[in-house]
């Protein structure tokens, strides 16, 4: 193994690692605790958002010596916590809004999902993770805007499976980062 793939797995392996266990104590959090309030369940999804730009802010500071990449992260960590903030700061607006925000949200990380599985990797098999775990995000971002006549079963169920997805692929892609 070069020098050079050495450095990345070890740079990278945390993020996944960190973000798969963000995500996985959201969807334990509402299994366990589960609430009938909306606004309580948006505030709880806004802060995992936000938990999620703070893990990719961290990645950039500790990234900051290489180029590559930067720019993706920069944008994933803003958007992340822009999406946490709008979320934060409309707590008092109608559920239609929280639900737009957090579905545009999951589609664009969807997008990017996909984007990372084409572009970016050159295995076969975690390009089959990053696509897959993009179109299975997509699917999500549709279903967690339509639930909103459905209540607040629906909309924790789908943003909980989103979560659950995306721990999921995380955490196949940090065990076959270490493996390598």
């Amino acid at each position: 193994m070069s020098k050079k793939v050495k450095q990345y797995i070890e740079s990278h392996w945390g993020v996944y690692l960190w973000q798969t266990i963000v995500s996985l104590g959201f969807v334990g959090f509402l299994r366990i605790f589960g609430s009938k309030d909306f606004f309580a369940l948006v505030t709880v999804a806004a802060t995992v958002i936000l938990s999620l730009g703070v893990v990719e802010t961290l990645n950039i500071a500790h990234r900051r010596h290489g180029k590559k990449g930067v720019a993706l992260n920069i944008f994933v960590a803003g958007l992340s916590i822009l999406a946490a903030l709008v979320l934060f700061f409309t707590a008092t607006q109608p559920a239609v809004l929280h639900l737009a925000v957090i579905s545009i949200y999951v589609l664009i990380r969807a997008v990017l999902e996909i984007f990372i599985g084409f572009t970016s990797i050159k295995d076969k098999t975690n390009k089959f993770i990053w696509v897959s775990c993009g179109i299975v995000s997509t699917i999500f971002a549709f279903a967690i805007f339509n639930s909103g006549y459905l209540g607040t079963d629906a909309f924790y169920e789908f943003f909980s499976g989103y979560l659950a997805c995306f721990a999921f692929c995380n955490f196949v892609y940090t065990t076959r980062l270490l493996r390598a």
